[in-house]
């Protein structure tokens, strides 16, 4: 193969890589100059009769728009250099099976494509490896808390969120707080990261000029459209640090050291999974064991507590003892 020709070869891989998936799209102008980024001289003309070439071997579309948006149709296969190896294929089954239900619908289709791609590659060794093959057959998840089905949300302004994100910029949209009733207002929105939490997903933002972080559901928002401005981080922010604060557990005030008697079989996976690394268990008899632990002084510990209903008995701090003493009163009032 002549030099030219692999060059040319390689041109024609790099603009496929380069297409994006339906719904979002690219130009030839915006293809001419990554290519040229990349070392290719080639003229945007180039490019679009490289693209028009395409259309007859391969599933990529085009707008009618000026200039025309190009991408891979929305039923595009997955095409792999190199190919997908049986063990990836494995890898992407087992986190469908695993994270597949933690995922907000939005995001469950970014993964389609590639499941697709796995299924077809364990399919052709299934009678050389059986075993690989039917793997998501031997495994099942078995969750812990009450299953909810999650929201559905606009996929259009969710989508720009992302494109937010990811470009730096700022975005508009209607967003409707449970707080209000569900009433929209519109707002300019300063995204700063996305944050999972169980099925849903939340947005960390700052609105219009405002320093203050705020948190957004995403699935409550609609009519979104990028704005062409910068987004900005507020000093010293930090996404991490910020979900390690608490805030999405909804704080009730600094550190505790909760201290708390259990039912010797409730405390049991304490042992394994401890509450935090200053953790310490006492057996108090053959049937309750004291856990003593430093924890964040959340509505979601208070949640957890109350899962235990009379096998735990919270003994320090004294007010979270009150707190939960006026909660099993009041359960047991209504109950009568």
């Amino acid at each position: 193969m002549s030099q030219d020709v692999a060059k040319t070869a390689l041109r024609y891989i790099r603009t496929l890589e380069r297409l994006p998936r339906w719904p979002y799209k690219t130009t030839a102008g915006e293809l001419r100059d990554r290519l040229e980024d990349e070392g290719f001289n080639i003229s945007k003309r180039s490019v679009e009769r490289d693209l028009n070439t395409f259309i007859e071997y391969f599933p990529v579309t085009h707008d009618d728009g000026r200039p025309r948006g190009w991408s891979w149709a929305r039923d595009a296969r997955l095409i792999e250099l190199p190919s997908m190896s049986p063990a990836t294929a494995l890898a992407f089954l087992m986190l469908n099976e695993f994270s597949r239900p933690l995922l907000p619908n939005n995001m469950r289709s970014f993964l389609d494509q590639h499941l697709d791609r796995a299924r077809h590659v364990l399919e052709e060794i299934r009678d050389r490896e059986p075993g690989m093959s039917e793997w998501s057959e031997l495994v099942a998840i078995a969750p812990r808390s009450q299953p909810l089905l999650p929201p559905r949300g606009d996929e259009n302004a969710i989508r720009v969120a992302y494109d937010a994100l990811l470009k730096g910029v700022r975005f508009q949209a209607v967003y409707h707080a449970a707080s209000k009733g569900g009433e929209g207002r519109e707002y300019r929105i300063n995204p700063l990261g996305l944050i999972l939490r169980d099925h849903l997903l939340y947005l960390a933002c700052t609105l219009a000029d405002y320093e203050d972080v705020r948190l957004l559901a995403l699935h409550r928002m609609e009519e979104a459209e990028l704005i062409d401005e910068t987004a900005w981080r507020p000093k010293g922010f930090d996404l991490h640090g910020y979900v390690r604060s608490g805030v999405i557990d909804i704080v009730e005030g600094p550190e505790i050291e909760l201290v708390a008697d259990f039912d010797a079989q409730a405390a049991q996976h304490l042992k394994e999974t401890p509450l935090s690394k200053q953790q310490t268990l006492e057996e108090l008899d053959g049937e309750r064991i004291r856990v003593t632990a430093t924890v964040q002084n959340t509505k979601q510990l208070r949640w957890w507590l109350q899962g235990f209903a009379a096998a735990v008995e919270v003994i320090k701090p004294q007010s979270l003892r009150e707190e939960m003493a006026a909660g099993a009163r009041a359960l047991a009032a209504r109950y009568e």
